[in-house]
This record gives C-alpha cells, structure tokens and sequence, in this order.
C-alpha cells in the first residue's frame, strides 16, 4: 500500500511539472503563443526565472503582437514585484539585469519598461545609473 501512495505522489508531481515551462527556451515560446490561456500561464510562470528571463524580453516587448508585448510586460511586473520579496542577491541580480535594459542601445520601449520595473524593486545600486537618464532626452518624461 505505502508503495502506491509513493507511486501517486511521483504521478502527481509529473503531471504538475507537465504543466508548467521546464526551461527557460519554452516560457519563451509560450510567451509567444497565439493562444492567450498559454500566453496568461507563461506570464504567471515568468517570475520564477528571475533574471534568466530579463535578456529574453527586449526581443518580446518589441514583438509585431501587441498581445505579446503585453504578456511581455507582465512578465517584466512579475519579475519586479517578486523581487521586492527576495534575498538581496537575487534581487540585486534583477536590478543589474534591468540597468542593463536602459542602456541606450535598447529600443525605447524596452528602456521604458525597464525604468518602470525599476520603480517598483529598484534599491540604492541603481541610483547612480537611473541618475545618469535624467539627461536622457529619450526617457524623460
């Protein structure tokens, strides 16, 4: 008997795992997706990968579908909320992933975006560089 429960649990935990993204290259793709009940899932998933996902967005946030521009975003909030709740080296991870999406060699709307995330789980380490855009005509606004 104790061998089926066993068995049940292992059953269950493969069809959760089933469930989500096992990897980063496939919450990409579901980020993509046509289908908005994939596209909603992937950006409930999306805070788990942290700053693994940060250089993935600019190429999302740009796309020609508004809707995944959006999921996009929301994957971007996501990142940001869960940071403000994670040890100081994950988040300080986060942050440096987000500076580095406000160098001027981004597209606008991704430096948009990341200043906004910024706002929301920036810490001091940021200060310095958010004080530099001051002077950038492009983001000031």
């Amino acid at each position: 008997m104790r061998w089926l429960t066993v068995a049940l649990g292992v059953l269950v935990g493969a069809i959760a795992f089933a469930q989500g993204p096992a990897d980063l290259a496939t919450l990409v793709q579901r980020l993509q997706s046509p289908d908005n009940e994939t596209r909603r899932q992937a950006t409930e998933q999306a805070p788990q990968f942290g700053a693994a996902l940060l250089p993935h967005l600019p190429a999302l946030l740009t796309h020609q579908d508004w809707r995944v521009q959006r999921a996009a975003q929301l994957a971007l909030e996501g990142i940001a909320v869960r940071a403000t709740r994670l040890p100081a080296q994950s988040r300080s991870e986060i942050v440096k992933g987000l500076l580095v999406l406000t160098k001027p060699n981004q597209p606008l709307l991704v430096r948009q975006n990341a200043l906004w995330a910024l706002e929301l789980c920036g810490t001091d380490e940021a200060v310095p560089a958010l004080a530099a855009l001051l002077n950038d005509g492009q983001v000031q606004h």
